[in-house]
């Protein structure tokens, strides 16, 4: 398991060296690197033959709050809603209406392969993502995972 921890702030994070034992291999090891952006988790999980990936990165602008302010200042001194206005703005903007169409993108380099990972079981937030995308480099028996999304995408990297 492995996630952004700078959840207030657009930075992107790393992970690297992460081994993964392919047990039916014959003992391979994978070693994945892995690059998330902000408001990202990320679980790999070792299989028989490969891996399971569970990725979500869910974010919704709430960019309307905040409407006349530039700076924390500023914000701090808007008028405050009031309960009916907050809920009425929940409700219309946050729930039926959200402002989640912005996609980030997930990276999962994988090194120590002896053949081109297979990406199989997709499923996650309908209309939110784009099927994973393989890259792979028989010479160093590597390969780069591409994952655009915004909310959950869980598949496999299977070796066949």
């Amino acid at each position: 398991y492995i996630y952004n921890s700078k959840y207030n702030e657009n930075v992107i994070q790393t992970g690297e060296n992460m081994a993964l034992d392919i047990s039916s291999q014959a003992g391979e090891t994978w070693s994945a690197a892995v690059t998330l952006e902000p408001h990202t988790s990320l679980i790999l999980q070792e299989k028989e033959k490969g891996i399971s990936v569970r990725l979500n990165n869910y974010r919704t602008s709430k960019d309307a709050l905040w409407e006349g302010a530039d700076t924390a200042s500023e914000a701090a001194a808007l008028p405050e809603m009031t309960k009916k206005d907050a809920l009425a703005w929940v409700y219309t903007d946050y729930i039926c209406n959200p402002q989640d169409q912005e996609r980030r993108t997930t990276t999962i380099k994988l090194t120590g392969l002896s053949g081109e990972p297979v990406i199989k079981n997709v499923t996650g937030l309908e209309g939110h993502y784009v099927l994973p995308a393989v890259s792979y480099d028989a010479e160093t028996g590597s390969a780069e995972i591409t994952v655009t999304s915004n909310g959950y995408v869980y598949f496999d990297i299977a070796k066949e």
